[in-house]
């Protein structure tokens, strides 16, 4: 959308992207968003290994229950429940289409390299604690895009709005005030 339609953009926030490099996907992951849709402990517990920081992380060891921390709000509680009732609904489609197009991206490089076109100011929010996109891919990324800059945050993984969402309202707040 920012190379088709540029002009509907002044600047982009983003929250622990997938870098213009696509990503590698190892083996069928298709297996993987089947089990998030058959088996909802599976989703909980591989959902709760992006949302680090509302979980006592002993517990998101292989084979531990999974335990929401004391600290962990009952709104946080019940986001992160909805999403997990969610992705399970949605897996179908991301169990396909997502796994595919990373990796098509990953194998072709076509958005790695038109990325030096997209002149917007992006602000690349990470997680220090992301299991899902590493920092190197990150800071890939702000080689790629001509004016980006990342922003590293500590003690939270893939989901910053959940995990500390009065931190993302006041990035974002600022972000785009300016």
């Amino acid at each position: 959308m920012l190379l088709a339609q540029p002009q509907l953009f002044e600047k982009v926030l983003a929250l622990d992207p997938v870098s213009p490099t696509g990503k590698q996907i190892p083996g069928d992951s298709r297996a993987f968003f089947y089990a998030l849709k058959e088996n909802r402990n599976f989703a909980f517990k591989a959902l709760a290994v992006v949302a680090p920081a509302l979980f006592v992380q002993e517990s998101l060891r292989p084979g531990a229950k999974v335990e929401f921390k004391t600290e962990t709000t009952a709104q946080q509680r019940d986001i992160f429940n909805l999403i997990v009732d969610r992705a399970r609904i949605l897996s179908d489609g991301a169990g396909v289409g997502t796994p595919y197009h990373l990796q098509k991206e990953h194998d072709t490089d076509t958005l790695a390299k038109e990325a030096r076109r997209i002149k917007h100011h992006h602000l690349v929010l990470w997680g220090e604690v992301d299991m899902l996109i590493p920092l190197k891919d990150m800071e890939e990324m702000t080689k790629l895009l001509p004016n980006c800059q990342l922003q590293l945050i500590k003690d939270v993984g893939h989901v910053l709005m959940i995990e500390n969402p009065d931190l993302y309202a006041r990035i974002f707040t600022e972000y785009f005030s300016q």
